[in-house]
């Protein structure tokens, strides 16, 4: 009788080792590294405009940049993606944005999008080694939409020319009158 428990107790551990073994990828490191991302705003000209921003989870949420600040959101999973979306006031343009990585062994994601970026914070590391913290600084840079000075059309050029040519002589006729 102890026999066949010792048997049964030895086929169920190797049963359960070798179920573990199917969803334990052991030739992959398990990805503890991750993403700091700094988002920078430039605003041309500095008329100390707030700049609203969207970042869902496990980004900061909604957010305001003026010219010259920055938020700061660290410790993005690896694997996990963040978008970054700017909502451009009326009478400004998204001139430029762009994201430098540095730091990390490894070499995030980053899409375009309209008025945006998505940073996806995984990517390959080196053969063997676990992906190691990455920083990614992405600046946004606005202008303002420069106002059209208008300009006379044809027949204001020609209503112009006319008006001052009846101020003309209507100077000319009263030099005539008073000499």
């Amino acid at each position: 009788m102890r026999n066949k428990q010792r048997v049964l107790s030895l086929l169920i551990t190797a049963i359960l080792l070798f179920a573990g073994s199917l969803f334990i990828n052991t030739d992959k490191a398990i990805a503890v590294g991750v993403c700091n991302i700094t988002v920078e705003k430039i605003a041309l000209p500095d008329l100390g405009t707030e700049f609203q921003f969207s970042a869902p989870s496990p980004g900061p949420g909604n957010f305001t940049l003026s010219s010259g600040e920055q938020e700061i959101f660290n410790e993005i999973l690896y694997g996990d993606d963040v978008t970054i979306i700017e909502q451009v006031p009326e009478g400004w343009i998204l001139e430029s944005f762009s994201c430098e990585v540095t730091g990390g062994n490894f070499t995030p994601l980053i899409n375009e999008l309209e008025n945006g970026v998505t940073i996806d914070c995984e990517g390959d590391a080196p053969p063997g080694q676990d992906p190691e913290v990455s920083d990614i600084t992405c600046l946004f840079v606005n202008n303002v939409i420069p106002q059209n000075v208008p300009t006379l059309s044809e027949w204001g050029i020609i209503a112009m020319a006319g008006i001052l040519g009846m101020v003309g002589f209507m100077v000319i006729r009263r030099r005539k009158v008073t000499v």
